[in-house]
């Protein structure tokens, strides 16, 4: 069964740069056999959403012609994958701005610099090298996947997006078109709670057709 643009989906994946290392994965004891477990992630089916342009090209168009509870693998082109790499990506910044934002970069550090995120190089006589190509810019990769869940219904895709970017359950109800969202203040005091808030009402506005409006509750007590 092929899906559609529209589909929100749960999927479990791995994906290696081609004959090489394990870039990313969903299964947590594949991570701390490889060496890139990541104790501040949560490992599990993540939330794929098909009409999400920031969504690899190449891994899209497998998922479309996918089924629910069929594993499969693809080898994804360069060009489908993160493209090429750009020199001009490659940015050599002074030591000074960094150090106004109260950072101390080091080489391997990930950062954000001009809406990119990248990662320093090197530092040396107060300049900073910065690659802000993604990691995986020139490779070709190879996806194995298994699609879990497809989501139908609007309040089932809502809070998909939820537990994905608030890791926040919840039960929810809709009306003619509104869905209401009640949060808690141990919830909203949480790292990232405002980017995470907009990340999930931009999406489900976007991305759900059958949401019109959001009422977003948020409760604190003494």
């Amino acid at each position: 069964m092929a899906f559609s643009e529209t589909d929100f989906l749960k999927v479990s994946f791995s994906v290696r740069e081609e004959g090489g290392r394990l870039a990313e994965t969903t299964d947590e004891a594949e991570a701390k056999k490889e060496g890139i477990y990541n104790e501040k992630l949560r490992y599990r089916p993540t939330l794929v959403m098909l009409k999400d342009t920031r969504l690899v090209k190449g891994f899209k168009d497998v998922l479309l012609n996918a089924s629910v509870g069929k594993a499969g693998s693809a080898h994804i082109a360069v060009q489908d994958a993160f493209g090429e790499r750009k020199p001009d990506l490659v940015r050599v910044v002074p030591l000074q701005k960094f150090k106004e934002g109260g950072v101390d970069p080091v080489a391997g550090m990930v950062v954000n610099l001009d809406d990119y995120r990248g990662r320093i190089q090197s530092v040396s006589g107060g300049r900073v090298r910065v690659d802000l190509n993604h990691e995986l810019a020139g490779k070709k990769l190879v996806y194995h996947y298994n699609v879990e869940a497809q989501l139908q219904k609007p309040e089932e895709k809502l809070q998909a997006l939820l537990l994905e970017f608030l890791d926040l359950e919840q039960t929810l109800t809709m009306k003619d078109g509104e869905a209401e969202v009640d949060v808690s203040m141990e919830t909203a005091r949480r790292d990232g709670y405002l980017s995470g808030k907009y990340t999930i009402v931009q999406n489900a506005l976007l991305y759900i057709a059958e949401i019109s409006k959001i009422v977003w509750k948020e409760t604190f007590s003494r």
